[in-house]
């Protein structure tokens, strides 16, 4: 999964086609074309989408938890700031995109939905 941020540099996170250990992350190509690991221990990049005010959304779809995080502080300090739970989903989170409302619309992998 992968989504231009609003400074303009492209974020892409990576996937594990076999095994189940988190062995990807998540990287920022800057505008300079340098290129910055975010976060280690990814299995699925998922949900990569950001807020007009500048917090990062995120998920890994193979996680237990079935979570869709934000890091309010990505303008700042990437993902290495806080992070916090935003939805915990029902199904597997899938892509992610935000409405001109503000609002996060997420399809579950699986289950058919867009929530």
């Amino acid at each position: 999964d992968g989504r231009v941020d609003p400074q303009g540099c492209f974020v892409v996170g990576g996937h594990v086609e076999r095994g189940s250990e988190p062995l990807t992350a998540v990287y920022r190509l800057g505008l300079d074309l340098s290129m910055e690991r975010l976060l280690d221990g990814v299995r699925c990049s998922n949900s990569i989408c950001f807020s007009e005010e500048g917090s990062m959304f995120f998920t890994d779809t193979m996680r237990d938890e079935r979570e869709i995080w934000r890091f309010p502080e990505y303008a700042t300090s990437g993902m290495s700031g806080p992070r916090e739970v935003f939805v915990q989903a029902e199904g597997r989170p899938d892509g992610s995109a935000i409405d001109t409302e503000g609002c996060l619309w997420n399809a579950e992998f699986g289950s058919g939905r867009v929530v």
